[in-house]
C-alpha cells in the first residue's frame, strides 16, 4: 500500500461468492437487488467501477440490507481499505480492516484476515467513504497527508530515499529516476554551465558514451604519473612523471610522444 485515494464518493452493487470469498462489483442496475436506496439515484459513470482505477487503494464500506421494502434494516456494515482488481470483473481485495458490525443476521464469521464472511450469492453495496478521524488517514507507516481534492485528505507513504512531489496533478513519492526525468536534462546543463566553482567527480572511470563525443576546453592537464597505469587501454594517454614525457599506449606498449622540434 503506498497511497490511498479519496477524490471520489462512489457507490457500486456487488454479490459475495463464498467459494473463493470475492466480493464482485456489478454495474448500477443491480442496487435494486442490494436493496439500496440509491437505486435510480447513481449513473453508471458514477458508480465505483468508473470512477476509481484498477489497483488504486481507497477507503471502503460494505453495507447488507434485507429485502424488506417499508422497513428495511442493515444487516452487517464493514469498513476498511481495499483496491479493485480485473477490468472486465472488477473484485473488491479487502487489504485493511477497520470495524464490522453485526446488525440482524447471524454472525457467519470472518476469513482469516478478519473480513466479514457472508451467505453465498450475498447482494451487497460497495462505496467509498471519507474517514472523519485522523487515526484513519495514519494507517500507512512513513507517510503523510495530502490532497488532490478540497476537503479530501489522502495518506501517501514516502518511499526510502525518496522525495514528496506532484506530477500529472497527484502527489507522490519520486524516487532518484522520476527525480531526473522531472527535472531533465536542460536542468542539469543549465545549472553545470552556471557554476564557477570547482567540479569534483570521485568516480574513477569518466566516459562520454555518444560516437561523435567532442571534449573542447581551453586548458587540459594531464596530471604526472609516478608509474604506468595497469589498466591500460589502447590509445590512452599520461604525464610520465619519472621520465618526464607524455606516453601514449598503442596497444602493446607505450611510446613516448615526441614534439615536431625534437
Amino acid at each position: 500500500m503506498l497511497k490511498i485515494k479519496n477524490n471520489h464518493f462512489a457507490v457500486s452493487p456487488a454479490r459475495y461468492r463464498a467459494s473463493d470469498d470475492k466480493v464482485r462489483l456489478l454495474p448500477v442496475c443491480d442496487l435494486e437487488h442490494a436493496h439500496s436506496r440509491l437505486v435510480n439515484c447513481i449513473p453508471e459513470e458514477e458508480s465505483l467501477t468508473s470512477l476509481v482505477d484498477e489497483g488504486v487503494n481507497f477507503y471502503y464500506t460494505i453495507e447488507e440490507f434485507d429485502n424488506s421494502s417499508r422497513d428495511r434494516k442493515m444487516l452487517s456494515f464493514e469498513r476498511g481499505i481495499g483496491v479493485l482488481e480485473g477490468k472486465k470483473r472488477p473484485v473488491l481485495r479487502r487489504l485493511y480492516l477497520f470495524e464490522k458490525k453485526i446488525e440482524h443476521r447471524q454472525d457467519i464469521g470472518s476469513n482469516s484476515d478478519g473480513f466479514l464472511r457472508y451467505e453465498d450469492g450475498a447482494r451487497l453495496v460497495v462505496g467509498t467513504y471519507l474517514p472523519e478521524d485522523y487515526i484513519s488517514l495514519c494507517v500507512l507507516p512513513h507517510s503523510v497527508t495530502c490532497t488532490t481534492t478540497s476537503f479530501r485528505p489522502e495518506p501517501v507513504h514516502i518511499e526510502p530515499n525518496a522525495l514528496l512531489g506532484r506530477t500529472d496533478g497527484d502527489i507522490q513519492s519520486i524516487n532518484r529516476e522520476e527525480l531526473g526525468l522531472i527535472l531533465g536534462h536542460e536542468h542539469l546543463v543549465a545549472a553545470l554551465s552556471k557554476t564557477t566553482a570547482p567540479i569534483l567527480v570521485g568516480s574513477s572511470y569518466f566516459e562520454l558514451v555518444g560516437s561523435n563525443s567532442i571534449l573542447s576546453v581551453n586548458h587540459l592537464i594531464l596530471k604526472p604519473l609516478p608509474r604506468r597505469p595497469r589498466n591500460r587501454e589502447m590509445g590512452s594517454v599520461i604525464f610520465n612523471k619519472k621520465k618526464k614525457c607524455f606516453e601514449g599506449f598503442d596497444g602493446d606498449k607505450w611510446r613516448p610522444l615526441k614534439w615536431g622540434d625534437e
